[in-house]
């Protein structure tokens, strides 16, 4: 699959961008105990969907889907990015807008 990103432009909305890609993040954990000789540090790879957009008076939001890190991973990623269409990037932004536990700021910043 050669596309990566998709693009809307809502009327209320603002831009909303979709993109495919793969995340790399690097956890850090503290020491058990003094002669503890595991790694402090791992690396934790997926694969996402993430959907960006700016609510009117915040910055910018995100929010993912993630699949492991597999080629299995990758096909399934693909497969529900092929079907991501402006209808349902849409109604991914509308539900967090308007059914998270952020709703009351999302609404004080439009109106405030």
């Amino acid at each position: 699959m050669d596309e990566f990103v998709k693009l809307y432009t809502h009327p209320e909305l603002g831009q909303i961008l979709v993109k495919l890609d793969s995340c790399h993040e690097t956890k850090r954990r503290q020491p058990k105990e003094e002669d503890d000789d595991e790694p402090l540090t791992a690396t934790i790879s997926h694969v996402e969907i993430r959907v960006f957009f700016k609510p009117k008076g915040l910055g910018v939001c995100s929010s993912a889907i993630l699949f492991p890190d597999s080629v299995e991973g990758w096909e399934m990623a693909e497969k529900v990015f092929a079907m991501f269409d402006e209808a349902k990037a849409v109604e991914w932004v509308q539900n967090i807008v308007n059914d998270s536990p952020f709703s009351d700021l999302f609404e004080e910043a439009r109106h405030g």
